[in-house]
């Protein structure tokens, strides 16, 4: 294929080219500077061959609105699209760094799993985001993930996923236009064979799921050095162990590597043959790998930021149906504020001593009848306003009474008459009782005395 280079011209009387950075299967890449701002770029020019095509126009249109609709750190940012004397372009951010796919070449075998990892993880990221939006890449794979250079972080790279021209709307939006069928396998079914899922070699139908597959592949090759299938032969030879064939245990290809287990496992799910048996989302699959890296180092694998955010948006969607924050503080604030006014209203009433609200309190008053005078109290009690209450009389104790024998009287001489008098009580033992509870012993009635009469 015969790429023209476009450098020196300028698109839209605009957008000046400086010099080619990189060329892909549909356009080439461009570094260039927007001369009304005089800041860098990079715009992607479409190849003349393609741009006669409807297919391929459709697909590279379809690139340019779904990127512009989207924002997020982990994807790149496109800025503007056009049609210059029937070159398409794209206009982007100038990224600064390397793409995955040079990484690897630069640095064949396998890399370190935790950078691998932690790479992978920001990508999760901008594909969850992608699919919140209706749209599946369709084609991730190391040249398609870009690794920005950090400034004052060395050796830590933010990884940027390109080339949404091929994805595929699941929904429609008002701000993207109609697009052309989906095509089969053979007739050019677009994505890269070593990356491709089964359905999707199939030409069956498809969904959001073979981008989770196409990132197991990925994370693959980056732990491995290897891609799980590949042939001399032909593309439809991979596209058929894909189908088939199991993929080999990672560490059987890098027994050097020390993938941890965890670690393996959750690539092979990622693998799966069928879909189902596949994460459930690209978040979930970024949360596995997350957890997974965070047992075996405890540190990070991925930039608070965006952990935060890719957490908010998924938990969001579960609290669309309850009342905002805003709502539940007023509730809140509105409970807080009827419970101060009862007490308030509850303190007021009690001032008056009025009977229900003691009888609220717990206060009880004092029976009429166990209100002594002091001065009745006598030998009994005495009051006392630091001791403790009796029976909830407050300040009444009972106090040591000395016990005083009294002798009887000597009766008047009388006649002696034969009549029986009736009993008398022995008042000498009689122990004082205490009027207020009931305290004191009974003197035990004396027995009747009988007279006799002198005459019997």
């Amino acid at each position: 294929m015969i790429i023209a280079d476009f450098s020196g011209q300028t698109l839209g009387g605009r957008y000046r080219l400086v010099a080619r950075i990189g060329h892909g299967g549909m356009a080439t890449v461009y570094e260039a500077v927007d001369t009304q701002i005089d800041k860098p770029v990079a715009v992607k020019v479409l190849h003349p061959q393609f741009a006669v095509a409807d297919d391929y126009m459709a697909r590279f249109r379809q690139e340019a609105f779904a990127a512009a609709k989207i924002r997020h750190p982990n994807l790149v940012d496109v800025t503007d699209f056009g049609i210059d004397e029937g070159r398409a372009y794209l206009v982007m951010e100038l990224l600064e760094g390397e793409s995955l796919s040079a990484r690897i070449e630069r640095e064949p075998g396998p890399m370190r799993w935790a950078e691998a990892v932690t790479i992978m993880t920001q990508v999760c990221d901008a594909v969850a985001h992608t699919h919140d939006h209706g749209l599946i890449h369709r084609d991730i794979k190391p040249g398609n993930i870009f690794l920005v250079t950090q400034p004052g972080r060395p050796g830590v790279a933010m990884a940027k996923l390109l080339d949404l021209g091929i994805a595929k709307v699941l929904r429609d939006a008002s701000s993207m236009r109609p697009m052309a069928p989906e095509t089969r396998l053979t007739q050019g079914t677009p994505g890269t064979p070593e990356y491709m899922s089964p359905e999707q070699a199939l030409g069956l139908e498809i969904d959001h799921r073979i981008d989770i597959y196409a990132i197991g592949v990925t994370l693959y090759r980056m732990l491995t050095g290897f891609l799980p299938f590949q042939s001399q032969n032909s593309v439809y030879e991979v596209q058929r162990k894909h189908i088939e064939l199991p993929p080999p245990p990672l560490f059987v290809l890098a027994p050097e590597a020390r993938i941890p287990p965890s670690i393996q496992e959750i690539v092979l799910r990622a693998l799966a043959k069928r879909p189902d048996e596949r994460q459930a989302s690209a978040w979930e699959l970024g949360e596995e790998l997350f957890v997974a890296h965070e047992a075996e180092t405890g540190r990070a694998s991925r930039s608070p930021s965006a952990r935060e955010e890719q957490t908010m948006r998924h938990f969001r969607r579960k609290d669309e149906a309850s009342p905002g924050g805003a709502q539940r503080l007023l509730v809140a604030c509105m409970a807080l504020g009827g419970l101060l006014i009862a007490g308030t209203v509850f303190m007021v009433l009690s001032l008056f001593e009025l009977p229900f609200v003691k009888d609220m309190a717990g206060v009880r008053e004092p029976e009429p009848s166990a209100v002594k005078d002091v001065g009745e109290l006598g030998s009994g009690k005495y009051e006392d306003t630091g001791s403790q209450a009796i029976d909830g009389q407050p300040g009444v104790v009972d106090a040591p009474v000395e016990k005083t024998t009294v002798a009887p009287e000597t009766p008047a001489p009388q006649p002696e008459e034969p009549q029986e008098r009736g009993p008398e009580v022995d008042d000498r033992h009689v122990e004082a009782r205490n009027p207020l509870t009931g305290r004191g012993r009974m003197a035990r009635p004396r027995p009747p005395r009988m007279t006799r009469s002198s005459k019997s």
